[in-house]
């Protein structure tokens, strides 16, 4: 007979034989454990059946007592990672293959202790990987630290330890990473931008650039979100776009689209006027361009690779994500504006939007934000006169208020 934490089996009168599975192992195979036991009859064999099982259910798993550090993962590999994106588990594999397997791999789980953890996390402080001068970034050994945390959670949870070796690190000894504010432009330096950039004239290139850029500055939108768009998301009649979708770029892969980062990152974008225009002209000269040189968009994305193609159906790439961060940053760099990176476009669209009066929520919803304590993180300060807010309120009251000579 068998329930849900394992089954039992009448060996002869009054002997049993009691079998629980205590899950998966690192191997992909079911874990059991059986013991013989008398028992008077079916309900108390039961009984010691869940005695049984919970003598394993608390403590940690004595099948795989010795497992390594290295099993482990493997089996947390396979659980866990599956759940995430493919940036995310991109980033988590390589951080275990260069940094933390080398170091632990061999270790038996168990006995990696908090000393264990400081002395590796000291010594990463002085080896960088890139060849640069310094130390590593109190943010990449914050990464590391996280990650580590991260996978003896699930070592404890699935019963491999009864506590996370992490929780006895002193809290000074925890890394952290300093927090460094991202540069944005001032609005002078925006305006001298973009009206550089609309100067250009109108061929393919210039004409995407001055399209993205607008997009980036109107909407706030990530750079895998616009750049995943295709010409179905496109309402020209209510002039706006749907967010579905990222395009992402994963070192040896050809680009892909996937979910965009959260739940609330889906959803419908607003543009204006200028930006229906940039569209347009945009799709003409794609067009154009298409039947020029014999070439097919079957997956109708907006913004296409000029110079790379299949060459089995002659059809176009995508445009990679790094394309547009190169273009940008010899742009500006031609035209003497300081250094920002795209991500900044963010930044910028929160904090101006919020300057023009847009309310914070809706700020938020613009963003694809789940937490408003993120879009708040967003927001720099701005330069004004100490009156300028007090002045925006009276101004409110303009039409209630008796004409004064003052």
């Amino acid at each position: 007979m068998r329930n849900s934490y394992g089954s039992i089996k009448q060996i002869s009168d009054n002997v049993w034989k009691l079998t629980i599975s205590l899950g998966t192992g690192y191997d992909g195979k079911q874990v059991k454990k059986s013991r013989t036991i008398e028992a008077k009859n079916e309900k108390d064999a039961n009984r010691q059946l869940y005695l049984f099982y919970n003598e394993y259910k608390n403590i940690p798993n004595a099948v795989y007592d010795n497992i390594t550090f290295y099993e482990f993962c493997r089996l947390w590999y396979t659980r866990h990672c599956s759940k995430l994106s493919p940036t995310t588990i991109n980033r988590y594999k390589n951080i275990l293959e260069q940094r933390i397997l080398p170091a632990f791999g061999s270790l038996q789980l168990k006995k990696i202790s908090a000393i264990t953890i400081m002395s590796f996390l000291d010594h990463l402080k002085g080896e960088r990987l890139d060849g640069k001068e310094g130390l590593l970034s109190s943010r990449s050994l914050e990464l590391i630290y996280k990650l580590i945390q991260s996978i003896f959670n699930k070592a404890v949870e699935w019963h491999f330890l009864i506590g996370n070796p992490c929780s006895d690190i002193p809290r000074e000894e925890i890394p952290k990473a300093h927090s460094i504010r991202r540069t944005i432009w001032t609005m002078e330096e925006v305006n001298f931008f973009f009206s550089n950039l609309y100067r250009l004239p109108d061929n393919f290139t210039n004409v995407k650039y001055k399209l993205i850029a607008t997009i980036a500055w109107t909407t706030g939108a990530r750079r895998g979100e616009y750049l995943g768009i295709q010409w179905p998301d496109i309402d020209f009649n209510s002039q706006t776009f749907n967010i579905n979708k990222s395009l992402t770029d994963l070192p040896g892969q050809e680009l892909f689209t996937k979910a965009p980062k959260t739940e609330t990152s889906n959803r419908t974008v607003a543009f204006d006027n200028y930006s229906k225009y940039l569209f347009l002209l945009h799709k003409g000269i794609q067009d154009e361009f298409l039947a020029n040189n014999n070439l097919s968009n079957p997956q109708n994305f907006v913004f296409i690779s000029h110079n790379k193609f299949n060459v089995q159906n002659n059809s176009v790439y995508p445009m990679a994500p790094d394309a547009f961060y190169n273009w940008f940053q010899r742009y500006i760099e031609a035209i003497r504006l300081p250094h920002i990176t795209i991500h900044a476009f963010r930044h910028m669209a929160c904090t101006y939007a919020l300057t023009a009066g847009a309310p914070i929520n809706v700020v938020q919803n613009m963003l694809g934000h789940a937490n408003i304590k993120t879009t708040e993180g967003y927001i720099h300060r701005i330069e004004t006169p100490d009156n300028a807010f007090t002045q925006s309120l009276s101004a409110m009251l303009n039409d209630t208020r008796p004409k004064t000579d003052s």
